[in-house]
């Protein structure tokens, strides 16, 4: 009878270390809020549907946060009522009077189309112009962040979410620490942020 207990009780230890291998990996049912279904993605260990450090950045630069939050907004709200296309040609048109609504300072939207799993083209960057059509999937930060792969990555869990990184300044010309939102919309991702000068 002890025999047969201990072989049971190893059987089962067997069984727990089979089984428990493949709870490493977390599912999470999301909807997506562009066309009303559900998808069920797999969350490897350690990988976080979130930068916790741009998160963080975020609350503590909460009124440049907001200023970017607002103008994103706008420019998800146009891109409903208009059509995408129509906000990436005023964002390449300076001149166009509503250009003011998307772009003011080191506060722009910017405009990155995306399969979510190989590519990232730049359909426009109002500041940056030679960017524009440049596929930025692999592209990397001054301190080798892959933080376009980042942004991918959030916008596959969730409708939103920061990104820090470091980045050349259009006007200084020296990389800086900068902080993006990124919004989905079907397969664009819209961004705007701020760079963390004080």
């Amino acid at each position: 009878m002890k025999r047969f207990i201990c072989l049971s009780f190893f059987n089962f230890l067997m069984i727990l270390l089979i089984i428990l291998p493949s709870g490493c990996k977390k599912q999470e049912l999301n909807t997506d809020k562009n066309n009303g279904t559900d998808t069920l993605q797999l969350v490897e260990s350690g990988e976080r549907p979130y930068d916790k450090e741009a998160e963080e950045l975020a609350a503590k630069y909460h009124q440049k946060s907001a200023i970017a939050l607002a103008q994103l907004q706008r420019g998800i709200d146009f891109a409903k009522a208009n059509g995408i296309e129509k906000l990436i040609e005023i964002l390449k048109n300076p001149k166009d009077p509503q250009w003011g609504k998307f772009v003011s300072g080191d506060y722009y939207i910017w405009i990155i189309r995306s399969d979510f799993k190989s590519n990232a083209i730049v359909d426009v960057h109002p500041i940056n112009k030679a960017i524009n059509g440049r596929d930025f999937f692999g592209i990397k930060d001054a301190e080798g962040k892959m933080f376009i792969k980042d942004i991918l990555r959030i916008l596959s869990y969730k409708e939103a979410g920061w990104v820090s990184y470091k980045w050349t300044h259009p006007k200084y010309k020296k990389v800086m620490d900068k902080m993006t939102c990124s919004q989905r919309f079907n397969d664009y991702v819209l961004n705007d942020g701020f760079y963390l000068k004080d």
